[in-house]
């Protein structure tokens, strides 16, 4: 024993320093970059991994031990998050008692690393670098318990895909289906995959394959409708785009995140500025992110070039003007957006004519 104290000991006063700054804890666990210096947030990632991933060692503990059912728990939880910081939280903190009761429980880690996954997520594939580093050590630490646990194999092949690493991904994905899983996750990493090498057609299958096998998983399914819903709109199928769409909301009414997705596509993909404006407000209508005031800002900007640019009705377009202004006033902003997207380069034009 005395040959562990130090280590221990130390590790106890990282976890008093982590218990004393859980508003900077939270920091990386919200996915809130701006709030703090990146620096710092690395720092704070990687202490938290320490803290986890050096916990001494001690025997599993039978069926009923805490750490399943808090870990159980704290999935729940994650499968419900849709972008709140406060689920983070509540994950973290039945994680850690988890891990704190057992260091050598596999299927903790592989929570550990979906929630720093989710930390790190600002908008579409884009995460910040140091919370998927977090997330592959935490990963490969429940590999290392458990070299046969397959989910965690189907989690980092969705990790390398984030990570850019094609080719480690789909190592990871054929351990996997080696190993054997029933998880509805599989077949969407390898169709995420698939996409990324231009074989969408594929990739819808595999989509559909997950909406078909009837699983209770409902993030899983929300993943899989709106993968589908942006595959049929690429192709020009906007009604059963359309039809996708509704079945996604059916299925998952409470998710901000299918209508303001549903409203990205719509604006960027398609130049429907009305309904985008109207999916984009029905997101928010359910949760205020950041992605959906974007997005209904842009559109609202559109909704105004095109009274100006068109219709050459400057005054019935300037309450949509307004309205934008109020969400996103920074015109820089505004005019590097409308560059990048063809459907929004009507602003530019707009913006132009009216001398802003």
């Amino acid at each position: 024993m005395q040959k562990y104290a130090p280590r221990s000991l130390a590790l106890k006063r990282q976890m008093r320093d982590l218990s004393r700054n859980r508003v900077m804890v939270s920091l990386i666990m919200k996915g809130k970059p701006m709030l703090a210096p990146i620096d710092e947030l690395r720092r704070i990632a990687a202490l938290l991994t320490t803290c986890l991933l050096l916990l001494p060692g001690t025997p599993s503990h039978g069926a009923d031990a805490p750490e399943i059912a808090l870990t159980a728990k704290a999935e729940e939880t994650l499968d419900q998050w849709r972008g709140q910081s406060e689920l983070l939280d509540q994950a973290a903190e039945n994680l850690y008692r988890a891990l704190s009761a057992n260091p050598r429980y596999a299927k903790a880690y592989v929570q550990v690393g979906r929630l720093h996954i989710m930390g790190g997520f600002y908008q579409s594939r884009y995460f910040e670098p140091s919370s998927l580093t977090t997330a592959e050590k935490a990963i490969l630490k429940a590999i290392e318990i458990d070299p046969k646990f397959a989910d965690a194999y189907v989690l980092l092949g969705h990790l390398y895909m984030n990570m850019k690493r094609a080719a480690k991904s789909r190592e990871a994905l054929r351990t996997a289906e080696r190993l054997g899983t029933s998880s509805p996750w599989l077949p969407i990493n390898w169709a995420l995959l698939l996409e990324a090498e231009g074989k969408a057609d594929e990739a819808a299958a595999k989509y559909l394959q997950v909406i078909e096998s009837g699983t209770t998983n409902l993030k899983a399914l929300s993943s899989a409708y709106g993968q589908l819903q942006t595959y049929y709109i690429d192709k020009g199928e906007l009604a059963r785009a359309e039809k996708i769409y509704l079945a996604h909301v059916k299925a998952d009414p409470r998710s901000a995140w299918t209508h303001g997705n549903y409203a990205s596509d719509l604006l960027f993909k398609v130049g429907d500025y009305d309904r985008a404006i109207e999916k984009a407000r029905e997101a928010l209508a359910i949760m205020d992110y950041g992605y959906a005031r974007q997005t209904l800002a842009l559109a609202l900007y559109a909704k105004w070039a095109t009274m100006v640019v068109k219709h050459h009705d400057a005054n019935g377009g300037q309450k949509y003007f307004e309205q934008a202004q109020h969400i996103y006033p920074s015109l820089a902003w505004v005019r590097q957006e409308a560059r990048c997207c063809p459907t929004l380069r009507i602003i530019l034009e707009a913006l132009a004519t009216t001398g802003r």
